[in-house]
């Protein structure tokens, strides 16, 4: 969905500089189909990523050194400015051991280090940046999304104006002890829409509009194997409807359990849009159109 998002906007502002943000880059390989893309401008692109793991932020480093406009950077994004994070690294696994600076850890049988890394809130981030908009961020960080949105401080205008679209990871609970409906419901307080991304098989002769709560079927008849990104809309009270939607493949469960709000994941990712940013943008409201099914 990155590049999608990014590709309309660069066709609709091709003068403008794009500003990205990514959490969990993945060895820096999510940032890599972007550069990599045609229509990536890198004259008029500035990208930022985080890793907290060293081996992963040496290998993300490593690939971006001819990419003077993308920045990696050795911090852990949070909710909070200025602490450290202790950190682990066990084979290619990173986890958090403490968020207390210059706390003692014992080292497991199979870690191979432990070292400590800033930590920074996004909010903080793009003051300190001086960054007034932001066209895209992404957050998969392993269940610590929410903290990181609470980081970005949507409750306040401005920065609705600079994060007006982002995608996170859906996770129930939350690391910080949100669950996804109360992430939802929150994030619809500061004005988002919430979108459940997915993608489905199509062609011109089975492209109908998907009601809400309805499974996507890739089998239809007449469906190609050429796959296109969908968003359905959702709210929190979603999870208070016995109909939800899932983008997974597979036979629909007989007899389930009512979903709620502790256990009911809407989707894998979630894209919330600003409601005030799809009114004062051509390009993102035209976008939505395109690929929101409802």
């Amino acid at each position: 969905m990155q590049n999608v998002v990014l590709r309309a906007a660069r066709e609709a502002e091709p003068e403008e500089t794009h500003i990205v943000l990514a959490m969990g880059t993945n060895d820096g390989s999510d940032l890599e189909h972007t550069v990599n893309a045609r229509w990536y401008d890198a004259k008029r692109t500035q990208m930022h990523g985080f890793e907290v793991g060293k081996l992963a932020l040496a290998e993300a480093r490593r690939k971006f050194v001819s990419h003077p406009e993308v920045h990696v950077h050795g911090t852990a994004v949070t909710d909070a400015d200025g602490k450290s994070l202790q950190i682990s690294n066990s084979g290619q696994h990173t986890k958090v051991l403490s968020a207390v600076k210059g706390r003692n850890t014992e080292k497991s049988r199979n870690t191979t280090s432990s070292y400590s890394v800033p930590t920074v809130s996004l909010h903080g981030f793009v003051r300190a940046q001086r960054i007034a908009q932001v066209t895209y961020t992404l957050i998969d960080v392993e269940a610590n999304e929410a903290t990181i949105v609470r980081g970005m401080r949507l409750d306040l205008p401005e920065n609705r104006a600079t994060f007006a679209i982002f995608q996170y990871e859906s996770w129930n609970p939350y690391e910080n002890g949100w669950t996804q409906w109360e992430l939802a419901r929150w994030l619809e307080q500061c004005g988002y829409r919430l979108y459940a991304i997915g993608s489905r098989a199509s062609s011109d002769a089975t492209a109908e509009p998907v009601p809400k709560h309805a499974r996507l079927d890739s089998a239809a008849a007449g469906a190609v194997h050429r796959e296109t990104p969908v968003l359905l809309r959702f709210n929190s009270s979603t999870y208070e409807d016995s109909l939800w939607c899932t983008f997974s493949g597979g036979r629909q469960r007989r007899n389930s359990a009512p979903p709620t709000p502790t256990t009911t994941s809407i989707g894998s990712n979630t894209l919330a849009v600003a409601e005030d940013a799809i009114h004062a943008s051509p390009w993102l409201n035209a976008f939505l159109a395109r690929h929101a099914l409802t």
